[in-house]
């Protein structure tokens, strides 16, 4: 940059002598032109990334702020231990040259002192990898990674030093000197101050705890600085709940035990006073009647004031505006304290934003899984009157198609026009599945199965099921299809065919069978069915010594059945509920033709 400097010094001097003695303004020096640009020193790090960060353009006047400001941006990159620029003279202007030295590569790492721990545990927690810039940021962050891990596992003491060695110019190892050190279990977790909440009742409330006996199973009983940072925000939201608006929780203090195998955990809390709640008042609303609106919300005058509730109400106010269209609603609660009276006035203050309507529907993601099959789960058409609940569902329902990694549904309001498009992004997963198994026991002897599964069948959401069990034995066959919309209609379609043969010690028994479904949704969480089911059995070779009961059976007996039902679904998830339930109801009745006759 001297050299620059000096250069630019250079032409407005000889500017200066070629205009003689008269009166010349800065502003009336005429700048050199760039004529040529030039970036120098790459070898990793492709050109056109760098010239992309460069404001300072050839047929340009050369302007110093601009090549500092490059300087900057290309050295934000990240990739550069050193960036500056050179100018030199060129015919009718100047040619501007960026030099830049990359940072070296790391070839390899690798980590010593590590006892407790295996390098793949390690590997596995830090992002840096072998041929990556050696970024000293990047190093220290996973140095810290590191000593996070170590201390989840309890190694409170544990040290990680990150050690770069250089191998030649452009290349440079990297070493994570550790330092485990012994591992430190929580004796006690002293809570100081609480008179108002009982020290058990906080004990419950945060994630930390003490050592105890079977530690080793609930993975508590160490300290975990990330945790016990949530668990300060635990006991001051407990406070907060109960009225202790003013209460202060001190950063834990830690001391460890003369042996340095244990520590004592201290926690300074200053409850300050409850207070009351004056009055609630609700602003801004015009859609609805205050009085629709209180019905609402919990806080109400003479309660103690709750955080959580305060939040649930603004949750309550918010569905009720969003699930009829107002998708941009915002509830704001404004909360004054009196301190005098140990009272809070709160307000919630509403800014409706109109009424919006669906604008378009986009699926992006979806490689296999057709445009139809994702579309039909959505509870929103394009020009619906936007509904947060309809928005909810349609979450629900894509999640439990289980085709998909993750579901996305991004609204993107249109504030002039009143129209929310959404984004429906997904990345898909494999639905199909192969699984080839074998076994013993005393009765089958060695058992074999296959099974070949396809939930999605050519991205129609159509599912197609084989398999096969093949022992000493039995044999069993099962062929099934269900198609959850049959004929591009609310109907569901489904068909399996088995065949199985059984050797008993007394008998063999041969079945062959099969069913047909169909049914019908009747609203979003009731759906009712009929399922017909023809079974064919056969019991042969039959033993001299098998009983009355056994020799009654033989020969061929046929079961012709039907079996309504009528259910209903509410579950949030079909994997992992957390919300609904699943209710049925069914009754089958055998004696529609063939031999068996019964109710159940």
């Amino acid at each position: 940059m001297r050299k620059s400097s000096l250069l630019f010094f250079c032409f407005i001097m000889l500017a200066v002598f070629i205009g003689g003695t008269d009166s010349i303004s800065a502003q009336e020096i005429p700048l050199p032109l760039v004529n040529s640009m030039e970036v120098r020193g790459l070898k990793r790090i492709e050109e056109a990334a760098v010239k992309s960060k460069i404001t300072q353009k050839t047929g340009e006047p050369l302007s110093s702020e601009k090549t500092t400001n490059d300087i900057k941006d290309i050295y934000k990159m990240g990739y550069f231990d050193d960036v500056k620029v050179e100018i030199e003279p060129l015919e009718g202007g100047v040619r501007v040259i960026y030099l830049i030295k990359e940072k070296p590569t790391i070839i390899s790492i690798d980590f010593q002192g590590n006892k407790k721990q295996e390098d793949s545990d390690l590997k596995e927690k830090i992002t840096i990898t072998a041929n990556s810039i050696a970024d000293t940021v990047l190093i220290q962050d996973n140095a810290d990674k590191l000593r996070a891990f170590y201390e989840e596992e309890g190694y409170y003491l544990s040290k990680i030093v990150p050690v770069v060695k250089k191998v030649n110019d452009d290349e440079v190892t990297l070493t994570y000197q550790i330092e485990e050190g012994p591992k430190v279990k929580i004796k006690s977790i002293v809570i100081e101050g609480s008179k108002a909440i009982s020290k058990k009742e906080i004990k419950k409330t945060i994630k930390t705890g003490e050592w105890w006996l079977f530690s080793f199973m609930t993975s508590s009983g160490y300290y975990k600085k990330d945790e016990m940072s949530f668990d300060i925000e635990r006991i001051r939201n407990l406070y907060f709940n109960k009225g202790y608006i003013k209460v202060a929780v001190s950063d834990p203090k830690i001391q460890l035990t003369e042996d340095k195998r244990g520590m004592i955990i201290s926690i300074m809390i200053s409850e300050g006073e409850q207070y009351m709640i004056s009055s609630v008042d609700i602003t801004g609303n015009k859609a609805f009647p205050e009085s629709e609106l209180r019905k609402k919300t919990k806080s109400a005058p003479k309660n103690i004031f709750s955080r959580a509730t305060l939040r649930s109400d603004v949750a309550a106010l918010g569905e009720t505006y969003s699930e009829k269209g107002y998708a941009v609603v915002n509830v704001a609660p404004d909360i004054t304290p009196d301190d005098a009276a140990k009272q809070v006035k709160i307000t919630f203050k509403i800014d409706e934003g109109g009424i919006y309507k669906i604008g378009r529907i986009d699926i992006s993601g979806n490689i296999k899984t057709m445009d139809k099959v994702i579309r039909r789960e959505i509870r929103l058409d394009e020009g619906d009157t936007f509904n947060s609940k309809l928005m909810k569902r349609s979450y629900e329902r894509l999640n439990n198609l289980n085709f998909f990694e993750t579901v996305d549904l991004q609204p993107k309001p249109k504030t002039e026009e009143k129209l929310l498009d959404i984004d429906v992004k997904v990345k898909e997963k494999p639905t199909g599945m192969l699984s080839v198994g074998g076994g013993y026991s005393s009765v089958d002897k060695f058992l074999a199965t296959a099974d070949v599964t396809q939930a999605n069948l050519f991205g129609t959401g159509r599912l197609i099921k084989l398999k096969g069990e093949f022992g000493g034995r039995s044999t069993t066959y099962n062929l099934g299809y269900r198609d959850p919309w049959f004929l591009d209609k609310e109907l569901l379609f489904g068909t399996d065919v088995y065949k199985t043969t059984r050797n008993y010690s007394a008998f063999d028994r041969k079945a062959l069978g099969g069913d047909v479904l169909l049914g019908k949704s009747l609203s979003e969480y009731w759906k009712t069915d009929v399922t017909y089911n023809f079974e064919d059995v056969t019991i042969f070779n039959i033993s001299p010594n098998a009983s009355a009961r056994i020799k009654d059976q033989e020969g061929k007996k046929i079961t012709s059945s039907i079996t309504p039902a009528i259910a209903r679904d509410s579950r949030n998830s079909f994997l992992d509920p957390h919300t609904g339930s699943r209710n049925m109801l069914y009754v089958t009745y055998a004696g529609l033709g063939g031999d068996n006759f019964f109710l159940k």
